[in-house]
């Protein structure tokens, strides 16, 4: 427990190392002129997505995103089912998972919340979820369905 909390500690201070790096060359408009150095290292990067992967997500986190993903194919939410013909498939939930994980890493935290699934949630389903006529006809967008998603899966 103390050497994966000892790695856990080390990978959240590379990570706001790159951070902090990356940060001072995008405000300073060095990114694309030549002027930036490495970021991390490919060392780095590795034991990150290690650390990430090692990552626990507790039950109501996981089940939280099996429902969202599934409500995307199925009536459980509101008017979710009559603007969608093609929901989310498998792999939505995987990644909603891994980017809720990445955002406890990088928010220092061990595990991720139903919060960290919700944030991540628009920009990984918003290619997921292919509307129909009825969403077009009403002005509705895919990120209107995913509020809609968000607002009616219990946690």
């Amino acid at each position: 427990l103390l050497a994966r909390q000892r790695k856990y500690s080390e990978a959240v201070q590379t990570l706001k190392e790159g951070t902090i790096f990356a940060n001072k060359y995008r405000i300073s408009g060095e990114i694309g002129r030549g002027g930036m150095g490495v970021v991390l290292k490919a060392e780095d990067i590795l034991r990150i997505q290690q650390l990430v992967k090692s990552v626990p997500v507790d039950s109501h986190v996981l089940d939280f995103a099996i429902r969202l993903v599934r409500a995307t194919r199925d009536k459980s939410v509101g008017q979710v089912h009559d603007y969608v013909s093609w929901g989310a498939g498998p792999r939505a939930g995987q990644n909603l998972i891994l980017g809720a994980k990445v955002r406890a890493v990088m928010s220092g935290r061990p595990i991720p919340s139903i919060d960290d699934v919700k944030a991540i949630a628009p920009p990984v389903l918003r290619h997921r979820i292919v509307t129909n006529f009825n969403a077009d006809a009403d002005g509705v967008s895919t990120d209107d369905i995913i509020k809609m998603l968000l607002d009616g899966v219990k946690e």
